[in-house]
């Protein structure tokens, strides 16, 4: 993770001011670079495409900083002007492919509210960020199915370890300081609203866990359900399947 201060630019003032509601001056703003995102693989075993981080670049323009995921108004920090795609020299991921990243910059209005947020910033304490988006597509890296297989991320299979390719971005929806981020080198998170209402598991109650997974059951071994069915008979991917078709 980077962050650092720098001075801003008369092309950076022309790309604040068309989020200001006044003209603002150089003078008056607190401007700061950070890593969003990148390519390698995180602690999730997931890592974004190259093409993903190209579409998160765009999406993330104009977006807020928050603090902790916490979309209250008051956890409002900063907001990203602009983003770049970056390779690093001779630099490689943890899959041996070149290491590539999203890099932002991101402006705040100093204020005796938040130097002491400023302050922790250019000592290093805060420099952790995680961002929040959503994705259309995951894909296992042993059997290249969309969201739907029975492979563990983490565990190997045939020497070869599984891992999910995040592509095709929706959505961003914010960049966060965080004390411990999925990414190594900055941060991301997948789920976004804390009210749940863009997750249709949320909604899910243990009557309907019931219900699907005796649906489940029912398919897999048809016409009646054994009373102590081995879970390594049961075809997890149908279960996954049943989840996913519940909306809120």
């Amino acid at each position: 993770m980077q962050i650092e201060k720098r001075a801003p630019t008369a092309d950076d003032m022309d790309k604040i001011n068309g989020y200001a509601t006044r003209e603002m001056k150089s003078d008056e703003v607190y401007v700061f670079s950070v890593v969003l995102c990148d390519n390698d693989l995180d602690r999730d075993f997931e890592k974004f495409s190259n093409t993903a981080l190209d579409k998160l670049a765009e999406l993330f323009i104009g977006k807020t900083m928050l603090s902790d995921h916490d979309t209250k108004s008051e956890n409002q920090t900063a907001r990203i002007f602009s983003t770049s795609v970056e390779s690093v020299d001779g630099q490689f991921t943890r899959l041996s492919e070149p290491y590539k990243r999203v890099a932002a910059s991101a402006y705040l209005i100093p204020t005796d509210s938040n130097k002491d947020f400023i302050t922790e910033i250019e000592a290093g304490i805060k420099k952790e960020v995680s961002v929040g988006c959503a994705v259309s597509n995951s894909v296992c890296s042993i059997c290249g199915k969309n969201r739907s297989c029975n492979h563990m991320r983490g565990k190997e299979y045939d020497g070869k370890i599984c891992y999910m390719t995040l592509d095709n971005p929706t959505d961003a929806y914010e960049c966060s300081f965080v004390a411990v981020p999925a990414q190594r080198a900055a941060g991301v998170i997948k789920h976004f609203d804390p009210q749940k209402a863009a997750d249709p598991m949320s909604a899910i109650t243990a009557e309907q866990v019931s219900k699907m997974i005796a649906d489940a059951l029912e398919k897999q071994f048809p016409p009646a359900i054994p009373e102590a069915t081995p879970t390594d008979k049961i075809d997890w991917g149908i279960l996954l399947s049943k989840f996913m078709e519940v909306k809120t």
